[in-house]
């Protein structure tokens, strides 16, 4: 019984190796493709397989370049611009004036070199001058001729497409930009004073004598009242509300657009007795501080220029920084000559 049942077993792993074998050929065969005497199937002819269309190559992505090298494009593409520049040079009449000399000035960047390209050239008969054959970011200008002084009172004009297209300028020659110089008549004698004056915060009016240089009970130019609230010492301030006025004494007030150093002639009229400054927390603009240039007529008919510089400070003392240049006499000419110091009567 158990020889046979050893037998038995041989017979079936002699099978099984037989079998493994056998499958082990047929793959090969399979691999090899029929022999001559291998018996196959009558199969129907097919057509021939369209060769494989090859895969699509995916394109090479280009290296990103260096940030220095993009900026210097930039650079060179936005802000290095072609630049024209054409002008008219008046006085304060609306005159031209002829051969002033003007110094052109054009800022640049191009990524490569940067500075400053400076060149100069001369008003004609006309008042007309131009710059041509430059490029940068920026224009400005500087203008010179004795018995004249400059007034400028803008920014460099802007080529750079860096900016917003309504903010550059765009040149035209028959358009050309109205500069102004002051026609000097002669400094009279003025008196000049740079002072600091303190102010409560609560309303209280203070009299101001400008040529005095004084806080006074009586009399004076100026009457200035502020008020807002008080806190602390070390407080964090943000916004506070603010309110101040400023009243010319038995005059009137005029805020001026030019530099106060150009205010060389005080207006005859457009004067407002007082000059309101309202400043909410809730003002988009909102600013702890006021600085005007102001022109002032003052009992006695007085004028004077001023720069005016009012403070407030809600955990301290308000003050007011206010510089004066009053011509005693009642004459409007305001132009003023160091060496020609007026007293205060």
């Amino acid at each position: 019984m158990t020889r046979n049942r050893t037998i038995f077993v041989g017979v079936v792993g002699l099978l099984l190796i037989v079998a493994i074998l056998w499958r082990l050929s047929a793959g090969n065969r399979e691999k090899s493709g029929p022999s001559a005497t291998a018996f196959t199937s009558p199969v129907a002819p097919q057509p021939a397989a369209s060769p494989a269309a090859p895969a699509p190559v995916a394109a090479a992505t280009p290296p990103s370049k260096p940030k220095r090298e993009v900026m210097r494009e930039v650079l060179s593409t936005l802000n290095h611009q072609p630049i024209e520049f054409y002008g008219k040079i008046v006085d304060q009449s609306g005159e031209p004036i002829p051969d002033v000399k003007v110094t052109g000035s054009v800022i640049y960047n191009s990524g490569i070199a940067a500075g400053v390209d400076v060149r100069h050239t001369t008003t004609d008969r006309r008042g007309l001058f131009s710059f041509r054959g430059m490029q940068g970011r920026s224009f400005d200008y500087h203008l010179e001729k004795s018995g004249y002084e400059s007034m400028p009172e803008g920014d460099a004009f802007d080529y750079t497409k860096l900016i917003s297209e309504d903010k550059r300028h765009h040149p035209d020659p028959n358009n050309p930009v109205v500069l102004k110089m002051w026609r000097l008549q002669g400094a009279e004698p003025l008196i000049y004073k740079q002072e600091i004056f303190k102010l409560p915060s609560d309303g209280t009016p203070v009299r101001i004598d400008l040529e005095a240089g004084k806080i006074v009970r009586d009399g004076g130019n100026l009457i200035l009242m502020i008020k807002h609230g008080m806190q602390p010492a070390g407080t964090s301030i943000t916004r506070y509300d603010w309110n101040a006025e400023i009243t010319a004494v038995d005059g009137g007030l005029i805020e001026a657009e030019q530099r106060v150093t150009n205010m060389h002639l005080a207006p005859e009229e457009g004067y407002v007795p007082s000059i309101a400054v309202e400043m909410p927390a809730t003002r988009h603009d909102w600013s702890r501080t006021y600085t005007r240039n102001l022109y002032l007529k003052s009992r006695g008919g007085r004028y004077a220029r001023l720069s005016f510089d009012l403070h407030t400070v809600p955990t301290g003392t308000s003050y007011v920084v206010i510089k004066s240049w009053a011509n005693p006499s009642g004459s409007r000419n305001l132009e003023y000559d160091s060496s020609k110091q007026a007293s205060a009567h």
